[in-house]
């Protein structure tokens, strides 16, 4: 198995819809014309996703104190499904790092279940700077359902594409076309993760 392949497969969980935990906040996905905040972050994301629930991940500063929710596709009370679409939030400069993905429901914002996320290119804290722009890449969501009655199960799996940081710098402008001059690093494109192992391969 490559390296590429490696980094690049699925993260599934198994969701019994039964209890339900506690509710979460969801930051607001940005509008397409938004204009530059000198005092912002922004973190993005290219997600193609089916339409059962609501999924996001967690970025969470490294001292824990701050979480912040990036839906994968924009949060609704009613979702619908969707194919290679850019979101965006704010967040303050800080140094960061991603260390789960939830699902929620989409009308409560109650959480199903929180998974770990173990790809270490994600799990990598990054600083990001005001003004900075970090794409986590493009990532295909999928979800199944299965009823043994009376309890029913969803299995979610979320699956990062190869992508190059300019076409994932592309496709962000084209979603957001003021931010167009802020710096910009993916991190689970293709270029910048062969970038990263060849930076820490002995």
């Amino acid at each position: 198995m490559t390296l590429i392949t490696r980094l690049f497969r699925c993260a599934t969980a198994i969701v019994l819809l039964s209890g339900l935990a506690a509710c979460v906040s969801i930051e607001p996905t940005l509008d397409a014309d938004i204009t530059p905040d000198a005092k912002s972050a922004y973190i993005s994301g290219e997600f193609t996703r089916t339409k059962f629930t609501g999924i996001a991940y967690v970025v969470e500063s490294v001292d824990g104190k701050n979480q912040y929710l990036l839906p994968m596709g924009k949060d609704t009370a009613m979702p619908s499904a969707v194919k290679l679409q850019t979101v965006a939030m704010k967040i303050p400069p800080g140094t960061y790092h991603i260390i789960e993905w939830v699902t929620y429901a989409t009308v409560t914002k109650e959480i199903f279940r929180r998974n770990e996320v173990k790809n270490p290119f994600m799990r990598e804290p990054f600083t990001i700077k005001a003004g900075n722009v970090v794409h986590l890449g493009r990532f295909e969501v999928d979800g199944t359902r299965t009823t043994n009655y009376p309890t029913t199960y969803m299995k979610w799996s979320v699956v990062p594409q190869p992508i190059m940081q300019s076409d994932a710098q592309s496709a962000f402008v084209q979603t957001y076309p003021k931010l167009a001059d802020l710096p910009f690093r993916c991190v689970m494109c293709v270029d910048t993760v062969m970038a990263a192992a060849k930076a820490v391969a002995p």
